[in-house]
């Protein structure tokens, strides 16, 4: 009888061991998620992706993939089950005709106008340099989220579009990003003319 109360015990004992090893590993998945996700893709293919003669650079924490012919640069947040809890710096093609001539002063309310619809304000402007050649951006802040932030940027002499949506403290790593874009046809010329805005 003692023999069995005590096999029946050290089941017990290990059963709630094997719990708790579970919780504390599912915690540890989660609190390191970003970092573990980001390892696995950075081993698999190493600092950048590739998005059509585009090299696009993965910084460490964030991961890539492609959908809907686009190139989706994510960082993952702690809370990752909430949603919106991503980072994401988007590069896509730049949808105009061939010859469309790029004129920031139609482009600049109308961008406005569209956010605006969609819960965001406008915040600010300002101009990045990708491969050689200038883009123009618009910085937006949700309504309802001070901490969600959407910044839209043209480069209309590479026909790209890219945007950045998520936590304002990663802006800076957007920036970094569009820096350090590089293509397999740098400073080639333009095909669409463009026409900046005026100085003020």
């Amino acid at each position: 009888m003692p023999d069995c109360t005590d096999n029946k015990r050290r089941r017990l004992r290990r059963s709630r061991l094997l719990a708790r090893s579970a919780i504390i590993v599912t915690i540890l998945a989660c609190v390191f998620l970003p970092e573990v996700v980001s390892l696995v893709w950075h081993l698999v293919h190493g600092k950048t992706a590739r998005f059509h003669e585009w090299e696009v650079p993965v910084p460490w924490g964030w991961r890539a993939f492609s959908g809907q012919g686009m190139l989706i640069v994510q960082r993952i947040h702690r809370a990752y089950y909430r949603r919106g809890e991503f980072s994401e710096v988007i590069v896509a093609p730049l949808i105009s005709p061939p010859n469309h001539a790029f004129e920031y002063e139609k482009w600049k309310p109308a961008t406005i106008r569209v956010k605006l619809k969609g819960g965001y304000d406008f915040v600010a402007e300002h101009r990045i340099h990708l491969d050689g050649q200038e883009g123009y951006c618009l910085s937006f802040a949700a309504s309802q989220n001070p901490n969600r932030l959407w910044v839209t940027c043209d480069v209309p002499n590479h026909r790209l579009a890219i945007d950045f949506i998520g936590d304002p403290t990663y802006a800076p790593v957007f920036d970094s990003i569009t820096r350090h874009i590089t293509g397999s046809n740098s400073h080639a010329p333009s095909e669409s003319p463009t026409t900046a805005p005026k100085t003020r």
